[in-house]
């Protein structure tokens, strides 16, 4: 099993009326081509929400070789992959969809479509809680998971995540 850090886009939790939130629906796209030799059933992702900065403080920050101060972890949303990631037509084709559906709220409505794989997951747990990332960048044991969090968020791309820090990012944060 892999574990992936993924960052909810507003996809993740904002859908309109006639399409759900990928928290919702249980289909989400990585921005950048993961395969199925990257991401297989159940491996484990991580959406994670964070608030109080923008992509270019945490960049800036990241590239100097230290964590936002102003940037807090608010949730990690664990979800487990249920299918094959597939290309959007695939993904259509076995869910008896017309390619021109709109998957989610900021697909474009012309099909020039932005996100064109898919894959199924399912959440198994979440963790709420507003912690400084700066508290957790200065931990020996999430001081990696932060590294990663900043990759995902200021470079857009899914990072994978070690078990062991998997395992350990989760205790720290149940004790704090």
């Amino acid at each position: 099993m892999k574990v992936w850090v993924m960052y909810q886009g507003p996809n993740f939790t904002v859908g309109q009326e006639d399409i759900k939130p990928a928290r919702s629906s249980g289909i989400w796209c990585p921005t950048e081509n993961l395969n199925g030799f990257d991401l297989t059933v159940g491996d484990r992702v991580l959406f994670v929400k964070t608030s109080g900065a923008s992509t270019q403080q945490v960049q800036k920050s990241y590239l100097s070789g230290t964590v936002c101060p102003n940037w807090n972890l608010e949730e990690i949303c664990i979800c487990e992959v249920k299918s094959k990631i597939q290309s959007r037509k695939e993904y259509c084709d076995s869910k008896k969809l017309q390619y021109t559906t709109q998957l989610w709220k900021k697909d474009p409505k012309n099909g020039d479509w932005r996100w064109g794989r898919v894959f199924e997951f399912r959440q198994v747990g979440c963790v709420k809680k507003s912690v400084p990332m700066g508290l957790l960048g200065n931990s020996i044991v999430t001081k990696s998971f932060v590294d990663i969090v900043s990759q995902a968020y200021c470079y857009n791309k899914s990072r994978e995540l070690e078990h062991k820090e998997y395992t350990s990012v989760l205790e720290e944060l149940s004790g704090l």
